[in-house]
């Protein structure tokens, strides 16, 4: 018998296919919903929980440098800079030139390795020139024994005399480096310049209208008293006073 559709009531194909459609709709449902949930997934695994557990296991980054002993040294082929002076104190300036070695010019290391003027001897009873206004004396020229009071000192035969110094100019005079020089005899052998008996010295300065006197002692053999030379030196930058005569080989003074 042949189907026939009658209105309001489906034929098996009409529900045939409603059925397939259902099925797909259905299937396309599932497909949708599994996408929706693999994304889920996806979002979670970058969440900011998941991104800090990833950073909590990365490593530390590397300790800063720490300077080395030598940190400080220089490289090769360069030059270190020079340290910081610790005393804060300046170099001390080159001594000048005092008196006439200053009027003049010259250093007193040029005067030094300048040969000094003698001037013209003159006996022991007259006075010599040092410099304009200054005078020297001898007096009280006698023999001693010399007296060994020091490292250095001969004891033995000796002359002892007394140098004075009179400064008629209008300053005072330094006699701070003034020293004597004897020679005796022919060949004009130096002396030796002892400590005693009774030797003084210099004082720093003579002033002005004022005089000052030292005395000396100096071993002299017998036999080179006849000639005997005496010099003062005051200063490096004056002419050396010189004195000459015989002295006496006895208690005597000359």
């Amino acid at each position: 018998m042949n189907s026939t559709k009658t209105e309001g009531n489906p034929s098996p194909e009409d529900r045939r296919r409603k059925k397939t459609l259902a099925i797909g709709l259905a299937l396309v449902g599932i497909l949708v919903g599994g996408s929706i949930w693999g994304s889920s997934l996806s979002a979670a695994s970058t969440s900011p929980s998941a991104v800090d557990a990833t950073q909590a296991g990365a490593a530390p980054p590397p300790p800063a440098a720490t300077p080395t002993p030598h940190a400080n040294k220089a490289a090769p082929g360069t030059a270190a800079a020079p340290a910081p002076s610790t005393t804060g104190k300046a170099a001390a300036p080159a001594p000048s030139a005092t008196g006439e070695a200053a009027a003049k010019g010259k250093s007193e290391a040029e005067l030094a390795a300048t040969p000094q003027l003698v001037s013209a001897p003159v006996a022991f009873t007259d006075s010599a020139s040092l410099r304009p206004g200054v005078t020297a004396t001898i007096a009280g020229l006698r023999a001693v024994a010399g007296e060994a009071v020091v490292p250095g000192d001969i004891a033995g035969p000796a002359i002892r005399f007394t140098v004075t110094v009179t400064n008629h100019s209008a300053q005072a005079l330094s006699l701070e480096n003034a020293f004597i020089h004897v020679e005796g005899g022919a060949k004009r052998v130096p002396a030796l310049q002892l400590s005693g008996p009774g030797a003084t010295r210099f004082p720093a300065s003579v002033d002005a209208g004022a005089a000052a006197s030292a005395v000396f002692v100096f071993s002299l053999p017998l036999d080179q008293r006849d000639h005997v030379q005496i010099y003062l030196n005051h200063q490096v930058s004056s002419p050396i006073a010189a004195f000459t005569g015989a002295v006496p080989t006895s208690g005597g003074k000359s």
